[in-house]
């Protein structure tokens, strides 16, 4: 398992997800959802800080379930945000993606992997192309 242990300079980590909770978003949203952020979630579920808010995993879904009047972020796995303007999710191939709340799917500024999220994240760089 990884260890996400140098998040701490920057966030708040909680306690481990509950394991059915973890196992209920691997079977409900499969690949779209990947195996780097459900091994965070087994680790720790969610991170609250001044740069990002990554949510417990009770709290994450699909954007048409939970923010159904934001069409753009329909087919998304919603997952977090910077606690202003962008959320941050999953594509259909499990890449995240930072999208604004208000704005298009055009806007979505890609990120890579889970991992390579968290590196952009403390890096300050998700504007980055």
């Amino acid at each position: 398992m990884t260890n996400f242990d140098h998040l701490r300079a920057e966030f708040e980590l909680s306690s481990p997800a509950a394991p059915g909770l973890v196992e209920l978003l691997r079977r409900r949203y499969g690949p779209q959802v990947p195996e780097d952020y459900l091994e965070f979630l087994s680790a720790h579920d969610g991170a609250v800080g001044a740069i990002a808010l990554l949510e417990p995993a009770a709290q994450v879904g699909q954007g048409s379930e939970l923010h159904p009047e934001l069409e753009h972020l329909h087919d998304l796995v919603v997952f977090g945000s910077d606690g202003a303007g962008e959320a941050f999710a999953f594509t259909k191939d499990g890449t995240v993606v930072m999208i604004p709340w208000i704005g298009n799917r055009e806007d979505a500024v890609s990120q890579g992997s889970f991992t390579r999220f968290l590196v952009r994240l403390l890096e300050d760089t998700l504007f980055d192309p």
